[in-house]
């Protein structure tokens, strides 16, 4: 028995609908799923790069708000210095003391602190460490409490911990003091 040309039109057609259903899924469908793809990534990837754009204005803004305070900074160094240098606290207790009529025979810095203090200065400042500080005065009992509280309240901000004191004569006596002064975890002049 012959075909006729109406059941080979639709053989013909029965196996072009699935020649084209075999090239849609086994062709078409990866190439549009790696298209969806690849909208995802891009639409991801610009979402990534306006972030970083943004994080690199701010850091621009850091930066140059850093330079402008650079020498405020700078300054911040002397009363609380990086590298232990405390020539400046030094020259102004001198200072202070002869203003009240003390001399300065000795001081002494020591990175050994005690366990309270360092605790109470990682809680409220971790920026800054603290170090022990004294110094042995002579000087006259009635101007004391004026230095001391003068002296606790100059930009070094020190807390002083113990006062000692021997008596020499009736208007002078030898003093030990040991009080806190800080300096910073790290280099703001960089």
């Amino acid at each position: 028995m012959a075909a006729t040309s109406q059941q080979k039109a639709f053989s013909t057609a029965i196996l072009t609908l699935l020649m084209l259903n075999i090239v849609f899924w086994g062709a078409i469908k990866p190439t549009i799923d790696t298209i969806l793809k690849t909208k995802q990534t891009i639409k991801t990837y610009k979402t990534t790069l306006k972030e970083l754009q943004e994080k690199n204005e701010r850091l621009t803004e850091l930066s140059q708000q850093y330079e402008n305070l650079r020498p405020t900074l700078k300054k911040f160094s002397y009363y609380f210095p990086y590298n232990s240098d405390y020539s400046f606290l030094v020259d102004n207790l001198h200072r202070v003391l002869n203003s009240y009529n003390f001399r300065l025979s000795s001081v002494k810095f020591s990175e050994k602190i005690n366990k309270k203090i360092a605790a109470e200065m990682a809680k409220n400042y971790d920026y800054l460490l603290p170090t022990t500080f004294s110094c042995n005065i002579k000087g006259p009992s009635t101007t004391l409490s004026q230095f001391m509280r003068h002296w606790e309240n100059t930009p070094f901000h020190p807390k002083i911990i113990t006062l000692s004191y021997t008596p020499k004569n009736s208007l002078t006596l030898d003093y030990s003091i040991v009080f806190v002064v800080y300096k910073f975890k790290y280099n703001l002049n960089e």
